[in-house]
């Protein structure tokens, strides 16, 4: 049984359920994600589907970060390096970056991913650790110096909840 939630993005586009060239930035697909279909004729309303069929345990890395303005260039290309990291990732099935206009919420910029499994998620945080490592990045350093706080998560998308 599939799901589906009406989103209102603004000019934003999910990887879920569009063309990757379509996107902007032509993000990649993964070997395992969904046939293409195109955003182009979707606009800026479209409908973000799941299809819990074929994607039975998804589940998504939900991230919420403070950024100062001092930091948000520099916390936005580590966020891009790392996308364009785990979008070649087994198990990688699309990302959003969202930015706060208005609520009480003190985080103003999240990001979300969305995984074929818990074990997608489980091996792609020993890669990542192993990238960074590679690269000589520190998140909790990175962090510190920028003065960013944040709180992360992966979540389950419990069907029963979605009725």
């Amino acid at each position: 049984m599939a799901f589906t939630n009406k989103l209102w993005l603004g000019a934003l586009y999910v990887a879920l359920g569009c063309s990757p060239a379509a996107q902007p930035g032509g993000v990649p697909a993964s070997p395992s994600a969904p046939p293409p279909q195109t955003c182009e004729s979707q606009g800026a309303e479209f409908m973000l589907h799941i299809d819990r069929q074929r994607y039975p345990h998804i589940q998504f890395r939900v991230d919420q970060f403070v950024v100062p303005e001092s930091a948000r260039e520099a916390f936005l290309e580590a966020t891009q390096r790392n996308f364009a990291f785990i979008r070649t990732l087994p198990g990688f099935l699309g990302h959003i970056v969202l930015e706060k206009r208005g609520g009480p919420t003190r985080f103003n910029l999240s990001t979300i991913a969305a995984w074929e499994s818990p074990e997608a998620i489980d091996a792609a945080v020993a890669k990542v650790q192993a990238y960074y490592q590679s690269i000589g990045f520190n998140p909790p350093a990175f962090m510190r110096e920028h003065g960013i706080e944040g709180e992360l998560g992966s979540f389950d998308a419990p069907l029963a909840l979605q009725e």
